[in-house]
């Protein structure tokens, strides 16, 4: 999994100010095992969209909040284990990108060159 930078970011104190997420479809996790980089990630949402996506709404990566929130509802299909970091789709800055585990429901910037798992949204 992606090496987690430091120091540790509390998204829940840094995105407090979100406003509460719309009612989300959580589609399937994204490659094979779904372990990738972030780029991989954001490649295999806009394939996604390419062969499903019929003008319905497309996927993407949820947010940094989305996540948490879907954490703090347990919504079922995330691996919650040490190590389940997943991607969001917001940038930290050119080489990091926020992503949140899912067993303890924190949220940090990731290396992009790492690989963590990535689940969309819509």
């Amino acid at each position: 999994m992606g090496k987690e930078s430091e120091p540790k970011m509390n998204m829940d104190q840094e995105l407090a100010e979100t406003a509460e997420s719309p009612v989300l479809e959580y589609g399937i996790e994204l490659g094979e095992n779904g372990c990738m980089t972030w780029s991989k990630a954001l490649e295999e949402v806009a394939k996604l969209n390419e062969k499903l996506n019929k003008g319905e709404k497309p996927w993407r990566l949820p947010t940094a909040q989305e996540l948490i929130d879907a954490r703090k509802s347990n919504i079922p299909g995330f691996h919650e284990s040490e190590t389940s970091n997943y991607w969001s789709s917001e940038e930290f800055d050119n080489n990091m990108a926020y992503g949140v585990n899912m067993k303890h429901g924190n949220g940090f910037a990731l290396n992009k060159s790492g690989k963590d798992y990535a689940r969309c949204v819509r």
